[in-house]
C-alpha cells in the first residue's frame, strides 16, 4: 500500500482502516506492553500463528459521490490468546483488544485524523463487540462488532 500521488477517482476506506490498525493500534498497544497486532482484509490460513489479529470486512455501503465519500458497513473480527504480560486469559484480552479497535476507531473520527488514503468522516456503532467464540480454536477468543462509517478522501 503507497500513499497516492492525487485524488484516487474513489475512497479507499479499506486503506484508511488498515493504516488505522497498523499504526494507531500498533503504537497504542506499543505504549501499554502489549504483544503486536496484526491487521488484515483476508485472514492467513493459519489463523492461530498470528494472533492478536484483526479482520476488517466492508459488508456494504453506498456513494452518491465516490470520489469524495462513501459509505463503509464494516465487520470487525478480533482474535487473541492469552495475553501474559496482563495476566489476562484470551477472553479478556480479546475483549480488551476490541475496547482498544473501537478507542482508535471512534478517536480518528473524533479527532479528524487524516492517513495517507483519508480519514473518518462519520463513526456510528452499529453493533458493538460481542463475545463469538469458535469451537475449533478453544485456546482463542473473538469479538465481532459491525460500524457504520463515512470515509472521506484526502484532499488532493
Amino acid at each position: 500500500m503507497t500513499a497516492p500521488a492525487r485524488m484516487s477517482p474513489f475512497v479507499d476506506g479499506i486503506a484508511v482502516q488498515l493504516w488505522l490498525m497498523r499504526n494507531t493500534l500498533a503504537d497504542l498497544r506499543e505504549d501499554l506492553g502489549l504483544t503486536p497486532v496484526n491487521a488484515y482484509e483476508d485472514l492467513p490460513d493459519e489463523l492461530g500463528k498470528v494472533v492478536p489479529a484483526v479482520k476488517l470486512q466492508r459488508t456494504g455501503g453506498a456513494s452518491d459521490a465516490p470520489r469524495f465519500t462513501s459509505q463503509y458497513w464494516m465487520s470487525y473480527n478480533v482474535w487473541s490468546g492469552a495475553e501474559v504480560s496482563q495476566d489476562w486469559d484470551p477472553h479478556q484480552a480479546a475483549f480488551e483488544l476490541a475496547k482498544q479497535v473501537a478507542k482508535v476507531l471512534y478517536e480518528a473520527w473524533e479527532n479528524q485524523t487524516v492517513t495517507p488514503y483519508g480519514s473518518i468522516n462519520k463513526w456510528r456503532e452499529s453493533t458493538g463487540f460481542r463475545k463469538f467464540d469458535d469451537a475449533e480454536l478453544p485456546h482463542i477468543s473473538r469479538q465481532v462488532a459491525v460500524y457504520d462509517l463515512m470515509i472521506k478522501n484526502p484532499r488532493g
